[in-house]
């Protein structure tokens, strides 16, 4: 562990400590406790328990209905590690593929916590239906150490399970991989997830899926800002991928 990251972790558990400490002062004078808000489950939820453990980073893939993220999963793992499937709202519950030094079930609780994690076994693991807010994770061969790559359900579902298990993916994410089309750039519901993702402050990489890389070239830009207009997205990245439905399911994506 490098000797910064030492130095920035220590500044964490310090500042923890002194915000414990204010609480019965703060509780005096009515000042409201953090606990509740998002900004602080992030830290005693996310950040300090995986400061405890090799750094890691937790990178998960998130959009709208039938978009095509399990495709862009699949492509970004090199590997058909999660169902693909034409109907809508086709993946109920995480996959994380995870590199072998990391395969750990212990460790994959304590960075995914609020999901309970199984083994994977086939890539319909995801898509049968289940009450529990479950977590499926295998090693991924082509998966860089210290990545773990979640796909996840959709973040505009009519199922209300579906709205915990987003916030509970967003909370545990250290990335989001936005993927965006015509149709969801705009969505109600997606701009809302990305609105509280940057009021948490929490790096933003966007996919534009499904695109005509000629037809559409005067357009998605517009697509662009106008999502970052509605949500104050600051993307770090922005990808465009065009509609090619052999090359993505040969997993070969330009």
């Amino acid at each position: 562990m490098s000797e910064r990251y030492e130095h920035w972790a220590a500044t964490i558990n310090r500042l923890h400590g002194s915000l414990a400490a204010l609480e019965p002062l703060a509780a005096r004078v009515d000042v409201t406790s953090p606990r509740g808000q998002e900004w602080f489950e992030l830290l005693e939820r996310k950040l300090l328990p995986q400061l405890e453990l090799p750094p890691m980073l937790v990178v998960a893939v998130v959009g709208g209905t039938n978009i095509g993220k399990s495709l862009l999963f699949n492509q970004l793992t090199g590997e058909c590690a999660s169902a693909v499937s034409p109907l809508a709202a086709g993946t109920k519950h995480p996959v994380c593929l995870v590199p072998t030094e990391s395969a750990d079930p212990a460790l994959l609780q304590r960075l995914l916590e609020g999901f309970d994690i199984a083994p994977w076994h086939s890539p319909e693991d995801a898509l049968r239906d289940a009450t529990e807010n479950r977590l499926f994770w295998r090693v991924g061969d082509r998966v860089p150490s210290r990545l773990l790559l979640l796909d996840t359900p959709d973040i505009d579902s009519d199922v209300e399970v579906n709205w915990e298990r987003a916030r509970m993916i967003r909370r545990v994410a250290d990335v989001l991989v936005a993927v965006l089309t015509q149709q969801k750039y705009n969505d109600a519901a997606v701009k809302q997830f990305f609105r509280e993702a940057v009021a948490a402050d929490k790096p933003i990489v966007v996919i534009f899926n499904q695109c005509d890389l000629e037809a559409d070239r005067p357009y998605w830009p517009e697509w662009l800002a106008t999502f970052c207009g509605e949500t104050g997205a600051r993307p770090e990245l922005v990808y465009v991928v065009p509609f090619d439905r052999a090359a993505a399911a040969n997993l070969r994506l330009p």
